[in-house]
């Protein structure tokens, strides 16, 4: 009974694994700033429910800190030189991604794109 008690929890976190979102790659998108829309670029790595990478804002790249996929959901975090904490969360639908960057207090929509290689 043991056993396949077991065989069944593997089973589990297999299929588990398996739906999270595939979020691997490049990804390029804008967002509006108080001086016009701003780029930004993310090259990320999935490996199961870990998410590492880098985040490209004007030309200064950020580590990714905290990185968490669950299914469809992305979470993680930045700490850019001489800047305030910036919180990432959101969903990825195929080639698309929608997050929502949180800096303190205030709230701003990011959608990004996969680039195709």
């Amino acid at each position: 009974m043991r056993r396949v008690l077991l065989v069944l929890f593997v089973l589990v976190l297999t299929a588990v694994a398996a739906l999270a979102a595939d979020v691997t790659g490049a990804w390029k998108g804008s967002m509006d700033s108080p001086n016009g829309p701003m780029e930004i670029q993310m090259n990320l790595k999935a490996d199961g429910s870990a998410l590492t990478g880098t985040v490209t804002v004007m030309g200064n790249d950020s580590q990714i800190e905290k990185g968490k996929i669950d299914g469809d959901k992305v979470s993680f975090e930045v700490n850019p030189p001489q800047f305030t904490t910036v919180a990432y969360s959101g969903t990825v639908s195929g080639d698309e991604m929608k997050l929502t960057v949180k800096v303190m207090d205030n709230e701003s929509p990011l959608v990004l794109k996969r680039v195709k290689q």
